[in-house]
């Protein structure tokens, strides 16, 4: 994984990462569990991918691209929150005489790039970031705004961005929201909150494996008023964490003692404030107070855009699908039938195809992602109903095995689509299957009642690039891994088959 992680952000080309990303998602994030990893990654990133400024200033996939689609892709709530805290997290501690700008770096241009296409990003971070600031450990917050302060200031010393207007005095930002960073971070670009800190007397002088950001081919950045570009910015400051720390006068060359600071880090507390079993509810807690329609609405966009890019017979009840929410059921499946009429006619290339197939897996998520057995008895549910899992099927059991049809196909790969952007699906399928078997009366036989409901399922093998057995074990272990009370269900069809 991480030879992985270096390959993208050292020899890909921005623009041409999508294979990659698409084939690390399905190997490492096709698992319920595995999406805690992604925190992990992000902390990797910032803190180890420091690439030189000859990649910076080339054409090659940036950190902030990599970070942004881990953040976009995420669906677990805690998952996403910790990934959040993962990329911010040194922006709480900053100090900019220690540590490096490119632990920074990311986070910054995440949002400022995030702005034309996925504001709702930019919104969330920028939501999350003053949470956390202010309410993730409130005995030590005057600390975490002196080091979100000094993270902002360092931003514009060092040329990140050339103003942070763009970012943080947005008009595309919910007014509400503006209001909040006018109230807790511009006020931290200037200066009045300090506890006890030790100004140096001049800027400490830039190591020379910094990177150079004058140099880097970028658009133009517009400067939406002169509120941030105006702000004199003040030497780095020095947040002292022991009594015992010296600091040389850059002035002088004499070293002196600095005041006892008001906090210090070095004293134990006399109960944690985390344990290992406390973090991900602490996290979840913050998680909640962010807005959280912020994160549906960025994913709301990114599936509208896709389905702009789709025909028209498909385009318009997409469209009225995802407008639409509360609608009838019978109306949903009328645009469903729609959909799919044009789906078993018309040939699509395979990006609009696997739009249409990720679409679809987003406007029925719930359904999808339902339990398939009841709580009070363990059993599965009887004439289970997933669409439009159980739709497709039915587009395709009336025709022979061997049937080559353009109907076939389509239904096929995007059965085979959907399996690859939600993993569960296939045991579902199975599940659906499995409810089309009957035993003889003594119960020693299990056959199909039509065979071509085996050979859906064998025909998805060439759709899905694998062999029988291995489409079997995977989807077998989706199961076990998200709903172990079905697993018994599903394994007599690997017997009989």
């Amino acid at each position: 994984m991480e030879k992985k992680i270096q390959f993208l952000t050292a020899q890909v080309k921005f623009g041409n990462q999508k294979r990659y990303q698409d084939w690390f998602q399905k190997q490492y994030f096709s698992t319920v569990e595995s999406q805690t990893l992604r925190a992990d990654i992000i902390r990797y990133i910032v803190c180890v991918i420091h690439p030189p400024n000859e990649i910076l200033s080339s054409d090659i996939l940036p950190r902030w691209a990599v970070i942004g689609w881990l953040l976009t892709t995420c669906t677990n709530p805690v998952a996403a929150a910790t990934a959040k805290l993962a990329l911010f997290f040194d922006w709480l501690v900053f100090d900019p005489v220690k540590d490096n700008i490119m632990n920074i770096e990311p986070a910054i241009l995440v949002m400022y790039h995030s702005l034309k296409t996925y504001l709702a990003i930019t919104a969330t971070l920028l939501d999350f970031l003053i949470r956390l600031t202010y309410e993730y450990h409130p005995p030590t917050v005057e600390r975490f705004k002196a080091g979100v302060g000094a993270a902002l200031k360092s931003i514009l010393e060092k040329r990140v961005l050339q103003t942070l207007d763009v970012v943080l005095d947005n008009p595309k930002l919910e007014p509400e929201l503006r209001k909040s960073i006018k109230e807790n971070l511009l006020v931290l670009l200037d200066g009045n909150t300090q506890i006890e800190n030790v100004f140096l007397d001049n800027h400490v002088q830039e190591s020379n494996n910094l990177p150079i950001y004058n140099n880097i081919k970028s658009e133009p950045m517009p400067i939406l008023n002169s509120t941030l570009t105006n702000h004199s910015i003040p030497s780095p400051v020095l947040i002292t964490t022991s009594a015992n720390i010296i600091i040389e006068s850059a002035s002088s060359g004499t070293k002196q003692p600095p005041p006892a600071p008001i906090i210090t880090f070095n004293q134990p507390d006399p109960e944690p404030d985390f344990s290992d079993e406390e973090v991900d509810t602490k996290e979840e807690v913050i998680e909640v107070k962010v807005k959280k329609d912020v994160v549906e609405e960025a994913e709301r966009e990114r599936i509208f855009e896709k389905i702009r890019g789709l025909p028209t017979n498909f385009r318009l009840p997409f469209e009225a699908l995802l407008s639409q929410n509360d609608m009838k059921v019978a109306n949903r499946s009328d645009l469903l039938d729609e959909v799919l009429s044009a789906l078993i006619e018309e040939q699509l290339e395979k990006t609009k195809r696997e739009d249409l197939s990720e679409t679809l897996a987003y406007l029925y998520k719930s359904e999808l992602e339902k339990p398939t057995v009841l709580e009070d008895t363990s059993s599965i549910i009887e004439n289970l109903r997933i669409s439009p899992v159980n739709e497709l099927v039915s587009l395709v059991i009336e025709l022979k095995p061997s049937d080559k049809s353009l109907k076939m196909k389509n239904v096929l790969r995007v059965l085979a689509d959907m399996i690859t952007f939600m993993p569960k699906v296939a045991y579902k399928l199975l599940i659906i299957l499995y409810q089309l078997l009957e035993k003889d009366p003594h119960g020693e036989e299990i056959r199909f009642k039509n065979n071509n409901y085996e050979s859906l399922y064998k025909n998805l093998l060439q759709f899905r690039g694998m062999k029988l057995d291995a489409q079997l074990t995977q989807d077998l272990k989706v199961c076990w891994e998200c709903e172990p009370l079905v697993f018994p269900y599903v394994c007599p069809i690997a017997y009989i088959w």
